[in-house]
């Protein structure tokens, strides 16, 4: 059970240590092009996570309606969002960084 326990912290650990909060408004919203994935660029960001400016996220994701939604509301709205990534890629995106939470400010 200690491994167990030890084996999900470290998970934890390494996802945080590694993920970035991006804090803007929305710019462009690019929708699926061979690539099954919403890609996305925010403002005065010019490099996500060392790479260029988009950021993705994958459509067979669960949550895709609903973060899509938030964006394109923020968007159409100008307001400020936060992007939380990963601090992995989505293989089939590029490896563009992975988009994991989005609040509205």
């Amino acid at each position: 059970m200690k491994q167990i326990f030890f084996s999900f912290l470290m998970i934890i650990i390494t996802e945080s240590a590694f993920a970035t909060v991006f804090t803007g408004k929305v710019k462009v919203m690019r929708g699926p092009d061979s690539r099954p994935c919403l890609l996305v660029t925010m403002k005065d960001v010019t490099s996500v996570e060392g790479g260029g400016p988009w950021f993705a996220i994958e459509l067979s994701r669960s949550s895709f309606d609903l973060t899509s939604s938030m964006l394109l509301s923020a968007k159409m709205a100008d307001r400020t969002v936060k992007i939380h990534t990963t601090g992995g890629g989505v293989a089939e995106c590029s490896n563009l960084p992975k988009i994991s939470l989005v609040e509205i400010m």
